[in-house]
């Protein structure tokens, strides 16, 4: 999930993640809580 976390810190406005979610590594709510709890605004 950090990878996540550095698109949104350098600038990225969205961040392409359907491998992760396809192969079930993370949750959406996982992903989000984890960017959250890093600071990064998240839409609910």
């Amino acid at each position: 999930m950090e990878h996540v976390y550095q698109a949104f810190i350098n600038d990225a406005d969205a961040a392409l993640m359907a491998g992760i979610l396809h192969y079930k590594e993370y949750t959406i709510k996982e992903i989000k809580d984890y960017c959250k709890e890093k600071g990064i605004i998240i839409r609910d």
